[in-house]
């Protein structure tokens, strides 16, 4: 049985959620389910929702994913403050998950960020500053679009 929200996971859409357990009326603990064939664990992944979110997961949020199989995945807390980031994950502490919630639901990287600091060694001439610029290149190609 497929539940009616959505989650887009590293821009590719993947199936809903985790099925209900009937008996209890109340989603299984733990896994998500997945139409895709990303299935590299230990990849940190952050999740937002337009909507309610999953009950156990905060929106903006980084999380360690962990794939049960190539259609299933669970996820786990990254540490803070004294905590190492990958303890939950390598513990395998995962979160239980309590209901699906309600909109559309993404995984995504992290964003890449990038800061360049250091002196200038030549003096300013107008309104040019001589300062280095990062002028990012991306290689590779787009395999497939959902």
């Amino acid at each position: 049985m497929k539940n009616n929200c959505l989650i887009i996971f590293i821009s590719i859409i993947i199936s809903a959620c985790s099925t209900p357990d009937s008996s209890q009326g109340v989603v299984s603990t733990q896994d998500l389910s997945t139409e895709t064939t990303v299935t590299t664990s230990g990849e940190i992944i952050n999740y937002t929702c337009t909507g309610t979110p999953i009950v156990g997961l905060t929106t903006a949020t980084d999380y360690y994913v962990s794939f049960v199989d190539k259609d299933n995945f669970k996820l786990t807390s990254v540490g803070v403050g004294t905590t190492a980031a990958n303890f939950y994950y390598r513990t395998k502490q995962y979160r239980p998950l309590e209901s699906i919630g309600v909109g559309t639901h993404q995984f995504n990287y992290p964003e890449i960020s990038v800061t360049l600091t250091g002196t200038v060694g030549v003096a300013s001439v107008g309104v040019e500053t001589f300062e280095a610029k990062i002028q990012p290149i991306f290689r590779g190609e787009v395999t497939s679009i959902h």
